[in-house]
């Protein structure tokens, strides 16, 4: 009888533990859930040609999980999508070609050749930023590491850091990276022939002035050389 009695009760503990390791696990795919949907969320944000939208920061700052490790999970995410988010809407704003400041209009340019290495040093700087959150960007959205250095210090087993890499890869496909890319290039080309024309200018300063509002050359051939050169902006290469 006492036999019977323990075997019941051994049966019993194990079948508590086999309903709460159910339970949690019912409780951890439902959490993981959750993160996943908050992150699909985010996802639909990181559209270049939409890039400034105040309601993915309202998803960017809630929790959904509130303790525990899945917490670390989420918070690390959203930071690393935040950081991810800002560099993108940096790099948008600086490739975007409405935003792009006219070199060559009649109210930069001035016939002496210190105002034009001042608009070539500010080219060259424009260039050096876009670089600059081109491969912040691209080594946050793609560098392993640089993605782990959000739950350094979270102390997460590797099941839940392998679960944090996992959802840090959703934005990063190949038409996001080959659409930048592309944009990446032809900015820093429309760059060029700015700094290209800004140098045919400084180099014929004597053949040029401002009249009327209007750049004037006094040659014929000088004004069809740096036509020729301005032209390029219209073209889209990328040469």
């Amino acid at each position: 009888m006492n036999k019977k009695k323990i075997i019941i009760g051994v049966i019993t503990i194990l079948v508590l533990i086999i309903i709460g390791v159910a339970l949690k696990i019912s409780f951890d795919f439902k959490k993981e859930a959750a993160i996943r949907s908050e992150v699909k969320e985010i996802t639909k944000f990181f559209v270049p040609t939409n890039i400034d939208n105040e309601e993915a920061n309202a998803v960017l700052e809630r929790r959904v999980i509130t303790k525990g490790e899945y917490s670390k999970v989420e918070d690390s995410l959203k930071l690393y999508y935040k950081d991810l988010y800002s560099n993108l809407k940096n790099l948008t704003f600086l490739l975007d070609e409405e935003n792009e400041y006219n070199y060559l209009s009649v109210d930069n340019l001035k016939p002496d050749s210190e105002s034009l290495i001042k608009s070539k040093d500010t080219i060259n700087n424009t260039k050096a930023q876009i670089e600059e959150y081109y491969n912040i960007f691209i080594n946050s959205l793609t560098v392993e590491d640089t993605k782990l250095s959000y739950v350094t210090n979270k102390d997460l087993s590797n099941y839940y850091i392998k679960f944090y890499l996992e959802l840090t890869n959703e934005v990063n496909d190949e038409e996001l990276k080959e659409n930048l890319l592309a944009k990446y290039n032809k900015t820093n080309s429309r760059l060029d022939v700015y700094n290209e024309a800004l140098t045919f200018l400084e180099t014929n300063v004597e053949h040029w002035s401002i009249k009327k509002d209007n750049i004037s050359f006094d040659s014929t051939e000088i004004y069809d050389e740096y036509v020729a050169i301005i032209s390029k902006l219209n073209e889209g290469v990328t040469e």
